[in-house]
């Protein structure tokens, strides 16, 4: 209601309302299969720098989760589909940077097709920096925001539906 009437405002002055985002980011508190909790995000490439689509990030909520930064997150369901996200990491630092946050990951969802069902439990196995993988079962909310991403542009090109 306040970006309702803040914008009917800014209409009435005359004034250009700053660009909205394409899509909100959307948030959640998820835990591993060991007990460690990760800050799981969806949102679209906002960076005209990079390609556009959707994209999932990873921060660890703890001090020993640092995800490797070279290798895909598997997602999983239970009828045996398996998806391979790729690694897109260094969209997470400005151009020329190399210092990726160590503790976050970033992956693409453009391979992530046909969209997995919403009815079906997914599991997310994380690649970790000199160890084993960490498992995350995806709670409801998070399966039926995944399940139900609009293809980018990139992603129609790339994934045509049949």
């Amino acid at each position: 209601m306040v970006r309702l009437v803040a914008f009917l405002l800014i209409l009435g002055l005359g004034i250009a309302p700053p660009a909205l985002a394409a899509a909100d980011i959307q948030r959640w508190s998820q835990g591993d299969t060991s007990g460690d909790r990760w800050l799981v995000s969806l949102f679209e490439q906002p960076d005209p720098d990079f390609e556009a689509g959707w994209r999932l990030r990873l921060n660890g909520l703890g001090p020993d989760q640092h995800p490797d930064h070279g290798r895909s997150v598997a997602i999983e369901d239970t009828m045996g589909n398996h998806w391979e996200l790729p690694n897109r990491s260094q969209e997470m630092v400005p151009a020329g940077e190399t210092a990726i946050p160590d503790g976050s990951a970033q992956f693409d969802l453009a391979e992530l097709m046909p969209r997995p069902s919403s009815a079906l439990p997914l599991r997310l196995l994380v690649p970790m920096q000199g160890g084993a993988d960490r498992e995350l079962v995806l709670i409801p909310d998070m399966i039926a925001a995944i399940s139900t991403l609009p293809r980018a542009p990139a992603e129609a090109a790339d994934h045509p539906v049949s």
